[in-house]
């Protein structure tokens, strides 16, 4: 990926240690999610792509890439484990028109943030 940008020659000791620094960012992920994240960085919907990525960059990428994976290894992760114990509650009090009337206007606001972050970074869904 760093071919794209201009690199100046530069001792083969400085390069291994950049790419040591490469390696502990982007060690942990699987090949697709480091080439998602590239081909993102360098994309239309990354205002910063003119400017050379630092491993952290691409590492925070990684784990926007991720984010079905890890939702699903929570999910996983949680089965097998003790649940709680249901217990009666109190009732609770109606809530307010006006604040039930706002909180439909907040969760609208994040739906639509949520949709507009889905078409920025992939395009239109089909």
């Amino acid at each position: 990926m760093l071919a794209q940008y201009f690199v100046s020659s530069m001792p083969d000791n400085v390069m291994a240690a950049i790419a040591a620094d490469w390696h502990d960012a982007l060690g942990e992920f699987p090949a697709w999610a480091i080439s998602a994240a590239c081909r993102w960085w360098m994309g239309a919907g990354n205002i910063d792509r003119r400017r050379k990525p630092m491993p952290g960059d691409i590492e925070a990428r990684c784990n926007e890439e991720m984010w079905l994976v890890n939702a699903a290894q929570r999910r996983v992760d949680g089965y097998g484990r003790p649940q709680p114990v249901l217990r009666a509650v109190e009732p609770r009090d109606e809530i307010a028109p006006e604040r039930r009337a706002e909180m439909a206007d907040e969760i609208a606001a994040v739906a639509e943030l949520m949709r507009k972050k889905c078409v920025s970074d992939r395009g239109p869904r089909q």
